[in-house]
C-alpha cells in the first residue's frame, strides 16, 4: 500500500473516531437521563424505550469501533 492510500485510510479512521465520540457522548446522555428517571417511569414504556436507545447506541459504538480497527489494520 502506498502512503497516499495509508493516508486515505488513516483520515477515514480519524472521522470514525470523531463520530465514535459523539455516540459515545449520546449513550451517556441516554443513560443519565434514565438514571435520571423515577423508578416508576424506568419501568414504564418510556423507560424501556430509553433502554433500547441505549443498547442501540452501543451497538453502534461497538460497530463502529470495529470499522475503525479494520482500518488501522489495513493500513499497518
Amino acid at each position: 500500500m502506498n502512503d497516499i492510500r495509508r493516508k486515505k485510510i488513516k483520515h477515514l479512521s480519524e472521522k470514525l473516531q470523531l463520530l465514535l465520540d459523539e455516540v459515545e457522548s449520546l449513550h451517556d446522555e441516554e443513560e443519565e437521563a434514565y438514571d435520571g428517571m423515577p423508578e416508576s417511569i424506568q419501568s414504564s414504556d418510556r423507560g424501556s424505550i430509553s433502554e433500547e436507545a441505549q443498547e442501540a447506541l452501543s451497538s453502534a459504538q461497538d460497530s463502529l469501533q470495529d470499522a475503525i480497527d479494520s482500518l488501522d489494520e489495513a493500513s499497518s
